[in-house]
């Protein structure tokens, strides 16, 4: 049995191709994913322990499991980082339920803590509830680039001859296009989402002439003011893109990206076409820093007719700085990142 770990809904999609080739079961235990699974047409289905020994390895499809520490021994545990984000590189070595349970945040600071040997991550520990951690599992981790392996070697989750350099297989099909008049906006959710000052962005757009494509995260559509501000963009013209697909598909024709601390930002590099960050709030994620050195920053909203108007003017005083986070971010965009996962699964 072969098991691909998606632990959020934008990661999935570009690992089913990947599953196709070798076959595999993709293991979650987010409903985000069953939800762009549902609107996608891919075939699910919930899965405890019981469930997941009866498969072989050869279907192509999500399981919903409860418990991701339920996987069977036998199986050959995949995990695809795109390392674009902290946030990926915790989960699976701290995976209760939610982060928001009181056992995360007692283990979390054990393991920061002289007293780690106490965690219940630790399976050593007495108090140890989980046996072994899932980073102990994994038979392959396929990393993007060198910032991500000094990521995820701090993290402890590479171990010899169990992990490749193998790039971005969501990239692989991204290629840059003549640009049409269009700047590709797409937001991040949550408090730091600049979704509050998008009316704004529209505004100056209007009044410049330049088409927005509306990219939303998919969960900012579950806001409740989300209809409220939908009615506002009407009168803007704005062309508002489903916010189920992935991000990658209307950068090839933009002229530029806007958006705030959404690793959008970073998958954009492969375009080497301007960036402007929304950094209303401070930027806490090492990632989202190094990006702001390769983009234009804005951190008060009287700011965003500058740093757009620069870009509508042809101004591109960042790519040198691009390039060099290009190279730090992905080991190589050379279109096979998928063929040398395939490659790698079908040895183990």
């Amino acid at each position: 049995m072969i098991v691909f770990f998606a632990p959020r809904p934008y990661e999935y999609h570009y690992e089913l191709p990947i599953i196709k080739k070798t076959g595999g079961i993709l293991l979650t235990s987010s409903p985000w994913v069953k939800e762009r699974a549902e609107h996608d047409g891919i075939e699910w289905e919930d899965g405890g322990l019981k469930e997941l020994q009866k498969y072989n390895g050869r279907e192509n499809k999500i399981v919903l499991a409860r418990h991701i520490r339920g996987v069977p021994k036998k199986a050959k545990c995949i995990q695809i980082f795109h390392g674009l984000i902290e946030k990926n590189y915790t989960y699976e070595k701290i995976h209760f339920k939610s982060q928001y349970s009181i056992f995360f945040w007692i283990s979390y600071f054990l393991e920061k803590s002289p007293f780690k040997k106490f965690s219940p991550l630790n399976k050593d520990s007495p108090f140890n509830l989980i046996g072994v951690r899932m980073k102990d599992r994994y038979d392959l981790i396929c990393v993007p680039g060198p910032y991500a392996e000094r990521k995820l070697k701090e993290n402890e989750l590479l171990k010899e001859g169990k992990w490749i350099r193998a790039g971005v297989p969501k990239l692989d099909g991204l290629k840059k296009k003549p640009a049409k008049n269009e700047i590709l906006y797409a937001p991040t959710w949550g408090r730091l989402s600049s979704i509050p000052y998008s009316i704004k962005i529209f505004e100056i757009a209007r009044e410049y002439g330049i088409d927005i494509v509306f990219k939303p995260h998919p969960l900012i559509i579950q806001y409740k003011q989300f209809d409220k501000i939908m009615k506002k963009f009407e009168r803007y013209d704005a062309i508002f893109a489903d916010a189920y697909e992935d991000a990658t598909k209307y950068m090839p024709f933009s002229l530029a990206l806007i958006t705030d601390y959404s690793s959008v930002g970073v998958e954009y590099l492969a375009i080497d076409r301007p960036i402007i960050l929304l950094h209303f709030k401070k930027a806490k994620g090492e990632a989202e820093k190094l990006l702001r050195k390769g983009a234009e920053v804005v951190e008060k909203e009287n700011e965003i007719e500058k740093a757009m108007k620069k870009i509508i003017d042809g101004k591109d005083e960042k790519r040198k700085e691009r390039e060099e986070l290009r190279k730090l971010f992905f080991y190589s965009l050379d279109g096979k990142a998928s063929d040398r996962v395939a490659k790698a699964i079908l040895k183990l």
